[in-house]
């Protein structure tokens, strides 16, 4: 399972709708909530019941109005609590997955790929017909559980498929392959990297300023307002030195994306080249075939003239040479099938090769778009990291006069959370 990182986004309702338990507004489900929402449920969707399936979703994707951050932004953490989710009536459970199925087009339609005809030839996509419809009589509430368990068994199939893929590729030359192993064993490092970045990430969350103890002021103030300077002052640089760590990591991993999307458009051009070669091969065949019959139809004609005008007058002789064409021009029709059924097989393969690499184009471009978006959401997280950084506060110098404390204030640290999250 690959390690992703997540930054709070602000997350705006798509509707609010009133319920038996108050007024709630309806959000999108991160990544982060179907990782613990799969943990809850402790099975796969195809064994659930749909209404345990739609009231444990429910916690992630519903809350109440007046918890929203701002009044209209998403809380990182669920609020409503299981016994909340009982009182919910079938009638407020089948509003909130009508809403929430109609506002996530992904369950239910077809996702189409288009080339744009431009200098830099982008790739862009759009959601088409409805390849999922609702059943005759069926509910909201079976319908948004079929197209969930649908679409995750289709995510694990694809998953599986590509990561499955590369230690048996085998058909590539052999620096492409090399590339693609380099390229995996790159991915298990840059994941490595990230997981020793986060495991203390929770202790930098909440900073606050240690108390002074009356009792030890008497001892020694000066050493006691050092020391607690420093502490103060520990979780800032702790918080640096990881910031440092994940702008190393997320240039790891743009270096990976730019590799792998290499690597792609590499094996889609031997893909391609692969097909036309297997073209040029089959109509090579043809014409050496059409060579092969003009030759064998003169060198059967030619001794069967030959013959004939030397012996023109002789019936005997010309049913014998009847005879012989008759055996020729049956041979000459079997030759003709066998080259038919040869001729149908070579452009039976050639069609497979076609839609074969119809289907590897298909596939990268696929890839190549969650490049794109995952290159985009590095580059605005490590402009967020980079912005926190310059925010950090630097050691002032304290005065003050021998009698008397300097007061140690705390400046409030920026608001930042960050969590790891597997994908």
């Amino acid at each position: 399972m690959t390690s992703k990182l997540k930054l709070s986004i602000n997350l705006e309702p798509y509707t609010c709708i009133s319920t038996t338990i108050g007024e709630l507004c309806i959000f999108s489900i991160t990544v982060g909530n179907q990782i613990e929402l799969h943990s809850d449920l402790g099975k796969p969707i195809s064994e659930c019941d749909p209404i345990e399936y739609v009231k444990n979703l429910t916690r992630y994707i519903c809350f109440p109005k007046n918890v929203l951050i701002n009044g209209k932004y998403k809380p990182e953490k669920p609020i409503l609590t299981s016994k909340d989710v009982d009182c919910l009536t079938n009638y407020d459970l089948e509003q909130i997955s009508k809403s929430y199925i109609q506002n996530n087009e992904y369950l239910t339609k077809e996702l189409i790929l288009k080339r744009k005809e431009n200098e830099e030839k982008t790739i862009s996509s759009e959601y088409g017909d409805v390849k999922l419809p609702q059943g005759d009589g069926e509910s909201f509430i079976d319908y948004l559980t079929r197209a969930a368990r649908i679409y995750d068994e289709k995510q694990m199939s694809r998953f599986d498929n590509i990561y499955s893929s590369f230690p048996k590729i085998t058909a590539f030359s052999s620096p492409l392959e090399g590339g693609i192993n380099n390229i995996s064993s790159l991915g298990q490092s840059i994941r490595k990297t990230l997981d020793g970045i986060y495991p203390s990430h929770s202790t930098l969350n909440t900073l606050k300023t240690p108390d002074i103890n009356i009792a030890d002021l008497e001892k020694s103030i000066t050493d006691s307002a050092r020391k607690n300077e420093e502490r103060r002052l520990a979780p800032f640089n702790e918080l640096n030195f990881r910031l440092d760590q994940l702008l190393d990591a997320s240039s790891q991993t743009v270096n990976f994306l730019v590799s792998a999307n290499e690597i792609n458009t590499r094996i889609a051009e031997e893909i391609k080249s692969s097909s036309d070669e297997s073209t040029k091969l089959t109509k090579q065949n043809i014409r050496l075939t059409v060579f092969v019959i003009t030759l064998t139809t003169i060198s059967v004609i030619t001794p069967i003239y030959t013959f004939h005008a030397s012996n023109s007058d002789s019936n005997i002789q010309d049913e014998k040479n009847h005879r012989y064409v008759e055996i020729l021009s049956n041979e000459l029709i079997e030759i003709n099938k066998t080259i038919g059924y040869s001729n149908s097989a070579l452009q039976s393969e050639n069609e497979m090769l076609k839609i074969k690499s119809k289907q590897q184009e298909t596939e990268v471009m696929e890839l190549n778009i969650k490049i794109e978006h995952q290159d985009k959401r590095l580059k605005e997280l490590e402009t967020r990291l980079k912005r926190s950084n310059s925010h950090l506060p630097k050691s002032q110098p304290r005065s003050g006069r021998g009698d008397g404390i300097t007061p140690v204030t705390s400046p409030t640290p920026p608001d930042m959370r960050f969590s790891a999250s597997g994908g």
